[in-house]
């Protein structure tokens, strides 16, 4: 037997847990980065678009989310990939992955217009209608100001304005236009339209977005 008492036992280390990233492209490195070249990243963004065209949403969402890993955060593509997964997010019921896609595209480049559209079309199925609407009032000005924009994007966005201004019960003004709604505006507002009382099919945000800038 040994006499005196025991001596204390060495202090145990520190538990620290470790939390895996929720998002995949934030993950540790994978074969995925470092073996894949720009025109895979192009075309698994191309693969994710014919997915979405198909309606299998899980498969863009995995496109995309290996087109993200390889491309890495510094990469030039990230924030459009970052968009355009928010669109499928969006596209499967997924919102508040779509509205965090969408927010962390616009940290990236605060000036990409197609960021804020898709930031306003999953705040308006969370039911955050006057944050979406601020949300589609940038992305216009950001698509006004930009020549390289098509003018249909421009329409289209302008249209989810509108149609979101009216939905609200606020006026007709778009940011950076002067155009005023017509006689037959004026009627459907006022419910003698003969359209009146049908369900507006409501806009989805556009899914072709180039890789090639």
């Amino acid at each position: 037997e040994r006499d005196g008492p025991f001596p204390p036992p060495p202090p145990a280390a520190p538990f620290r847990p470790f939390h895996f990233p929720t998002d995949p492209a934030d993950r540790p490195p994978t074969a995925d980065r470092g073996t894949m070249s720009g025109e895979d990243v192009k075309r698994l963004n191309r693969e994710a678009i014919e997915a979405i065209r198909s309606e299998d949403f899980g498969k863009a969402i995995e496109c995309y989310t290996k087109a993200l890993r390889a491309e890495g955060k510094e990469g030039k593509n990230y924030f459009k990939l970052l968009a355009n997964r928010s669109s499928a997010y969006f596209r499967d019921g997924q919102y508040r992955l779509a509205l965090k896609d969408s927010e962390e595209s616009i940290k990236i480049n605060d000036s990409f217009y197609m960021a804020y559209s898709r930031k306003g079309d999953a705040l308006s199925k969370l039911d955050r209608g006057e944050e979406a609407l601020k949300a589609y009032q940038e992305a216009l000005n950001q698509a006004m100001v930009q020549k390289n924009v098509p003018s249909i994007k421009v329409s289209e966005i302008q249209s989810k304005v509108i149609q979101l201004e009216a939905k609200l019960g606020k006026g007709p003004g778009l940011p950076g236009s002067t155009a005023k709604r017509g006689p037959k505006d004026s009627k459907e507002n006022s419910g003698e339209s003969k359209n009146i009382g049908k369900p507006k099919i409501p806009l989805l945000p556009t899914i072709e977005f180039s890789l090639h800038c």
